[in-house]
């Protein structure tokens, strides 16, 4: 036992000088091309869309389907009156865009351009029974409404809408509208506060320069 201990502490076996570092490398190498090298189709990722195209892509689907259902009747481009939404699409999560909110503002914008539009038809002389039937009740109107007139005739739409509702659903969507309502004002009051900031400010700056 001895003599192999003394063989075994004096004998050493010739190594190469190869560095381990430069073994490492190569591996690391290796298997960056292996990895690298494998066909495309062999990969089950998914790209992640980026979150900014998706509102983005909303809109441009939102356009399409606006143009698509768009038509007109000898030149004369004619509305689309909004479909009035169901009971069981408002969440009732208090969101800013309540589909009620929502369908507000659209029967607004089409109330807004339908007296217009029938006034055209008239002009051409298009028979009533070629017209829409949302656009006949428009018939021997004067004029357009204007933005504010078609605003509140639509808030009393959908209130109209609301007021036919259960309960509970008909208290939350009225409390949300008061709230909107009362944000608007006092949108409207910080506005015309900031108007008139800028008034007295150049009033005083006037009144400053023409100081003997």
């Amino acid at each position: 036992m001895r003599s192999i201990r003394h063989f075994c502490s004096t004998h050493k076996t010739p190594r190469s000088g190869r560095s381990l570092n430069s073994l490492w490398s190569k591996l690391q190498r290796e298997n960056y091309e292996s990895i690298s090298t494998e066909p495309a189709t062999t990969s089950i990722q998914t790209p992640t869309p980026n979150p900014g195209d998706l509102g983005h892509d909303k809109k441009e689907k939102s356009v399409e389907s606006s143009k698509t259902h768009a038509h007109t009747i000898q030149g004369v481009e004619i509305p689309t009156k909004p479909n009035q939404p169901a009971p069981d699409e408002c969440c009732m999560s208090g969101c800013p865009n309540c589909t009620y909110d929502i369908y507000a503002d659209d029967l607004a914008n089409y109330l807004a351009v339908a007296p217009k539009a029938a006034s055209q038809l008239e002009s051409k002389g298009v028979a009533l029974d070629r017209w829409p039937m949302d656009l006949r009740g428009f018939a021997g109107s004067d004029s357009s409404k204007s933005p504010l007139e078609a605003e509140a005739e639509a808030e009393k739409t959908a209130d109209k809408l609301v007021s036919d509702l259960d309960p509970t659903m008909r208290a939350f969507l009225e409390m949300e509208r008061n709230l909107k309502k009362k944000k608007k004002q006092i949108d409207q009051y910080d506005q015309i506060k900031y108007h008139l900031t800028d008034a007295l400010e150049l009033r005083y700056y006037a009144a400053f320069l023409h100081k003997p």
